[in-house]
């Protein structure tokens, strides 16, 4: 009886286990969905800096494929063939990461005009698969450059 008296006049106010229950579990779902977004930030952030990486590598690809044919002709005009059939492909890397790559040239309506597209897969060893890393999306990056293929000098009437 002295017990019981003790605990209604204390002013000394307890959780209850219920109580206690129900903020842990509160703080831990708010931990985890902040951790989950942390992440979804991090994949986001490193697909950015892959698909960087292989914008610069097709850039670097397809610059390089313009140069090689302009040193087999002499310099301009460059002379590109429709290669749509059968597309120059190769290999480079960057920051250890093997990319894959494939350069079709195309004519256009005008005599003058080449369309390049030159495509860039990675983590795959095949070119002509286009598989999905989980959660990330298509590793591959297509850029199309329109190229000019008749001589500077040749557009210049003579006097």
């Amino acid at each position: 009886m002295e017990l019981e008296n003790r605990r209604k006049n204390s002013t000394l106010k307890g959780f209850s286990l219920i109580e206690l229950v129900l903020a842990v579990s509160i703080v831990a779902t708010a931990l985890i969905l902040f951790i989950g977004i942390f992440f979804a930030m991090f994949r986001a952030s490193q697909k950015g800096v892959d698909l960087t990486a292989g914008t610069v590598v097709a850039e670097s690809v397809l610059n390089q494929y313009l140069y090689d044919q302009q040193e087999k002709t002499g310099g301009l005009p460059v002379n590109l063939t429709d290669n749509s059939g059968s597309p120059y492909t190769g290999t480079t890397s960057l920051n250890k990461t093997i990319f894959t790559y494939e350069i079709t040239c195309q004519d256009t309506d005008s005599t003058d005009l080449k369309r390049l597209d030159v495509q860039v897969w990675w983590w795959q060893s095949d070119a002509t698969r286009q598989d999905n890393k989980e959660g990330y999306g298509k590793l591959h990056v297509k850029l199309t450059r329109m190229v000019f293929t008749r001589s500077k000098m040749a557009i210049i009437p003579a006097n």
